[in-house]
């Protein structure tokens, strides 16, 4: 069992080696080649990573919910835990939860700890697809990709795929942005937003899906070199 202490020390190791890591972002490096994909929900972005998949060839995976998974195998608990804290803020909820009945849950500085150690592994593999969990800021020797769209164009697509409302999808693409802002903020100290945290943000509105892999193929051979 990992005391607390412990953890902060990990906590602070994982810290300065993003720290370092962010320096080198133009540093090149001798690596295996990786894709990250950070996407606004609605904006197309899994169905982009299967046609990268399909692009590049049958060595290359897609980890997207595979990594709650990972990380549930890795601290040993089941995955609807991992769900709880996945690409979310360290909610008013869980800290009234924990100091009111005692009782440890799975921690986002947990989360952070073991998601950082399987986005390293899967760096370190290479020839990977990474949607979210900040991943970008973990790997910045990847390809780093942000897909994003309008308002309008994401929930005509949450309705049209989620079969949901208007309302409904409204609501639940602003849930995830705001979950997913305060995620990376409270676990990277960064800005979600911010166009110089990847190599290239393209607006999928008006660019077909195949398109868009294409271009994000391209960008990623300029950028790492040869992908096979």
């Amino acid at each position: 069992m990992i005391t607390r202490t412990q953890q902060q020390l990990i906590d602070r190791q994982i810290q300065d080696w993003l720290s370092r890591n962010r320096k080198k972002t133009e540093v090149k490096q001798k690596v295996h080649p990786v894709i990250t994909i950070s996407r606004e929900w609605g904006a197309q972005g899994s169905e982009i990573a299967s046609l990268i998949k399909e692009k590049l060839g049958e060595r290359w995976q897609v980890w997207d919910k595979e990594i709650i998974n990972a990380v549930a195998k890795k601290a040993d608990v089941r995955s609807e835990m991992i769900k709880l804290v996945d690409e979310k803020s360290q909610s008013k909820f869980e800290l009234f939860f924990k100091s009111f009945f005692g009782k440890e849950i799975f921690s986002q500085s947990e989360y952070r700890r073991h998601v950082t150690a399987i986005l390293l592994a899967l760096g370190h593999h290479g020839y990977t697809i990474i949607l979210d969990r900040g991943s970008n800021f973990v790997l910045p020797y990847a390809f780093r990709v942000r897909v994003v769209a309008s308002r309008k164009y994401r929930i005509l697509s949450l309705q049209e795929k989620d079969k949901v409302t208007e309302e409904e999808a409204l609501f639940l693409m602003r849930q995830s942005d705001h979950e997913k802002a305060n995620f990376v903020k409270q676990v990277f100290n960064e800005n979600l937003n911010d166009p110089w945290n990847y190599d290239l943000c393209i607006k999928t509105n008006y660019i077909s899906e195949k398109t868009v892999a294409e271009i994000i193929v391209q960008g990623a051979k300029d950028k790492l070199g040869k992908l096979a």
